[in-house]
């Protein structure tokens, strides 16, 4: 923490003259090491570009930094269908996952609109194991319609709620 204190001045001065992306990753990883309230708008800005997140890494260390207030900006990043933002919002997801009792019954319903049909399989396994928990109901619709034989067994091998453990007794 000491050195990302001492480093931080000199990555913002660097910043303003080479706005590149890997610095930007660098300087995340300093503010989010310090949990400097400076890291929390360059995080926002990395949303608009997925190669500011494309260090797993380094997004997976900072994700501490979001906030059950920073959903509506989350699903919107989590509704781009480009194939270069598929990594950036697992990570995103799993920050998701880390705080699924926090999100209310909206939100979760809003969550499984926009990624019920996603194309990157492990997305939608990532929002089953959120569904399973906040909404049974809707996590065994998603395995229904789960194309991906190998994650619908997957998501067959994890137990549901009792209300609805027909769907996961089956297999």
């Amino acid at each position: 923490k000491l050195k990302a204190k001492e480093a931080l001045p000199f990555l913002l001065e660097k910043l303003k003259k080479d706005p590149s992306s890997s610095l930007k990753i660098y300087l995340l990883e300093a503010v989010g090491a310090m949990e400097d309230p400076v890291a929390k708008p360059i995080l926002e800005e990395s949303l608009e570009s997925p190669v500011l997140l494309e260090n797993y890494t380094a997004s997976l260390g900072l994700r501490h930094l979001w906030t059950v207030e920073d959903f509506p900006k989350l699903i919107e990043f989590l509704k781009k269908k480009e194939p270069s933002y598929y990594q950036s919002q697992e990570t995103v997801l799993h920050f998701l996952c880390d705080h699924r009792k926090e999100w209310n019954p909206e939100q979760i319903q809003e969550l499984f609109q926009v990624l019920c049909d996603h194309p990157q399989p492990n997305i939608r396994y990532l929002l089953f194991q959120i569904l399973r928990e906040r909404d049974p109901a809707l996590a065994k619709i998603l395995m229904e319609k789960e194309k991906n034989d190998f994650v619908k067994r997957e998501m067959a091998k994890m137990s549901l709620p009792p209300d609805t453990k027909d769907g996961a007794e089956k297999e």
